[in-house]
């Protein structure tokens, strides 16, 4: 059967947002901004221990580093989590943050490298062979993450290489997790203000498909408030 439907949307319903920024830029603080009728319905996936800045909020949240499973490893935690989220929705979800998930998952692979075949005949590190493996987990996760049924919202660390301010995993600018994502906004913080950047400016590299969709009214440079934004291409 094959069902016809309109391109109008009253407002988004799985949209999946990716926010970049450096070290201590207010990436937790940010979602702070998301619309919900209610604290309860936005689930964090507390990754780095960060939510203190959310002390006076009642957001749900899963601590990652509670979670017990065996074998006990950053990519079967992960699993565990998304399981549980699969079963039990919430209108929106935030993984904070990846780019810190993606160093426990590499050190594991330094740390116990039996666990994950990458020891050479030898006996010897696979370094090569685990960024490819890295690079595969890296995608599954993402893409499980994006897969759950709400709206998504996950956090990178970002580093400036060659003039630009990009997303980085295990020093690498990592260009095709940008595409998985509806919206990809770098956190600009300057000494007297800050904003998100919307769309690439030719130091941050960024997207977004609700501009384009929207009729071209996002500006470049937005108010750091994920509400404000929606309501501006949504009105909701």
């Amino acid at each position: 059967m094959i069902t016809v439907t309109s391109t109008k949307k009253e407002r988004p319903e799985d949209i999946s947002i990716g926010i970049f920024a450096e070290s201590g830029s207010g990436k937790t603080t940010l979602t702070g901004t998301i619309p919900v009728k209610n604290d309860k319905d936005l689930m964090f996936i507390d990754i780095e221990n960060g939510l203190e800045v959310h002390k006076k909020r009642s957001f749900s949240a899963i601590k990652y580093k509670a979670v017990k499973v065996d074998p006990d490893g950053p990519i079967e935690r992960m699993k565990e989590i998304i399981k549980f989220l699969r079963a039990n929705p919430y209108p929106w979800i935030v993984m904070d943050s990846f780019t810190h998930l993606a160093d426990l998952i590499k050190a594991d692979m330094e740390n116990r490298p039996t666990k994950y075949n990458l020891l050479t005949k030898k006996g010897d590190f696979d370094g090569l062979k685990m960024y490819g493996e890295l690079r595969k987990e890296y995608n599954k996760l993402i893409m499980a993450f994006l897969s759950l049924k709400g709206n998504k919202v996950c956090l990178f660390g970002s580093e400036e290489k060659n003039g630009k301010i990009e997303v980085m995993m295990d020093g690498s600018f990592k260009k095709r997790v940008m595409f998985q994502f509806d919206e990809f906004w770098g956190l600009k913080v300057s000494r007297d203000k800050r904003e998100l950047v919307i769309n690439s400016d030719g130091v941050y590299v960024a997207k977004s498909r609700m501009n384009g969709g929207a009729g071209n009214i996002l500006d470049t440079y937005e108010r750091p408030d994920i509400g404000y934004i929606l309501d501006k291409c949504y009105g909701i």
